[in-house]
């Protein structure tokens, strides 16, 4: 499949599957299409067993990622490691709980609430 994506023109690393105030600070914004796999049709492509760490900094996708996730690839995973973005309609909680229910220990850390 694939997911349109938008980023800044006057900064590569400014983009997200949203555009967003910040991003209209780097220039114009430009929308383009990625190709996307599925984790599960990576861990099967390459007979993946196990992964030690899945780290996540995907700019709001996190949560559509963690939703989609089938029982037999979350199960493949000891760790995740994951950067939250766009926290409305307490989506963080929702995701935490998917995890948790799947036998995750979770720690969140919010630098902003000192």
């Amino acid at each position: 499949s694939s997911l349109q994506l938008f980023q800044a023109d006057h900064n590569s690393i400014v983009s997200s599957y949203k555009v967003t105030p910040y991003m209209k600070d780097f220039g114009e914004i430009h929308e383009f299409v990625a190709p996307c796999l599925s984790l599960e049709s990576i861990l099967n492509k390459y007979s993946i067993e196990t992964l030690d760490l899945l780290k996540l900094d995907i700019e709001g996708l996190e949560y559509d990622i963690i939703e989609s996730l089938l029982p037999t690839a979350i199960n493949k995973v000891k760790r995740f490691l994951i950067e939250f973005h766009h926290n409305n309609d307490c989506k963080v909680e929702k995701l935490t709980n998917k995890l948790k229910e799947n036998g995750f220990s979770v720690k969140v850390f919010n630098p902003s609430s000192k």
